[in-house]
């Protein structure tokens, strides 16, 4: 079974692919508006969606970075919880 999460990434891919077509159609029917309008919902939760799990990870630096003691351990920290941060392959590799 797939995650809330991906079922909404899968939703939002084909809420684009609808609305690019309602875009490119001369004219429009009411069941064209209509699926028009529940795309671009689904875009709105997806978007709100990144925007919170966006904010989740800075929350997470932010604690982290006040409680670490110091720059190595932030670093470790990091490596650990946020592996698909961008920022984590900018950090340099651990220390053996």
């Amino acid at each position: 079974m797939k995650s809330p999460e991906s079922q909404l990434s899968n939703l939002a891919g084909k809420a684009i692919s609808r609305l690019s077509t309602f875009f490119n159609q001369e004219e429009h029917t009411g069941k064209d508006i209509s699926a028009a309008r529940v795309a671009t919902a689904v875009l709105s939760s997806w978007t709100r969606q990144q925007q919170t799990k966006s904010a989740e990870k800075t929350t997470m630096f932010m604690v982290a970075r006040e409680l670490a003691t110091n720059k190595e351990q932030l670093t470790e920290y990091v490596r650990l919880t946020m592996p698909d941060l961008g920022l984590t392959k900018a950090l340099a590799p651990p220390k053996k």
